[in-house]
């Protein structure tokens, strides 16, 4: 690909190794890996980079300068690899959701082969906390095959960390401090929607209006 320095490489069953500089610093599988693969039949050379690059998150806005993340890294007591992505033990993050889907649980179940690392899950320091900014299905998931750790990356977004704060707060305050917490916290699609979506949208229009107690509004857990 020129002198661009992302390149991918296409396993069977639409697994997608995706690699910088020659170092395979992501793998992705299940539909995500096959949406992937979609996406690249008809891309040219440039679109192809730009897709390369938004699949690894912020890997290519800094994460290549090694030292800096390492010290970051090794405060939060996680395992930086050669890659861009690092594992941590999936009871070190905080939820920032009150429940879990059981149909996009379901479907991120099927999905993963046996034996199948996981996509990489969005995390964000706040207030000395490792908050799960989204992914919270593929931790569960990860939990219920009995996977002990979990690839993350940095969450690169430009979110409203406020919004988050709050609903981090919200889970304290109902006891979820990890993962597993939400165990039992699995609604059907239509509760989900209701418990959880709807509350997040409300708050987020009393936010707007500038109401005295801030709502949440944050992007929604987004495995298919």
């Amino acid at each position: 690909m020129g002198q661009e320095r992302f390149d991918y490489q296409v396993a069977k069953g639409g697994t997608v190794r995706i690699f910088w500089e020659g170092r395979c610093i992501i793998t992705l599988g299940g539909e995500r890996g096959r949406r992937l693969v979609a996406d690249l039949a008809d891309a040219d050379d440039d679109q192809i980079q730009y897709l390369l690059r938004r699949v690894t998150g912020n890997f290519k806005r800094g994460n290549e300068r090694r030292p800096r993340v390492r010290s970051s890294v090794t405060q939060a007591g996680l395992s930086l690899d050669d890659m861009g992505t690092f594992e941590i033990d999936i009871a070190k993050l905080q939820p920032s959701q009150l429940y879990v889907c059981d149909e996009k649980l379901a479907e991120v179940e099927r999905s993963l082969a046996p034996g199948e690392a996981l996509n990489p899950v969005p995390v964000k320091r706040l207030d000395r906390r490792l908050v799960l900014t989204d992914g919270h299905t593929r931790a569960l998931a990860a939990l219920r095959r009995g996977d002990r750790t979990i690839p993350v990356c940095w969450e690169t977004g430009d979110l409203d960390w406020e919004a988050y704060r709050i609903c981090v707060k919200w889970c304290l305050d109902e006891g979820i401090r990890t993962a597993a917490d939400l165990r039992d916290r699995i609604l059907p699609g239509e509760e989900y929607e209701t418990l959880w979506i709807e509350r997040c949208q409300a708050m987020h229009g009393n936010r707007a209006q500038g109401d005295e107690m801030p709502r949440c509004t944050k992007k929604e857990d987004g495995d298919v």
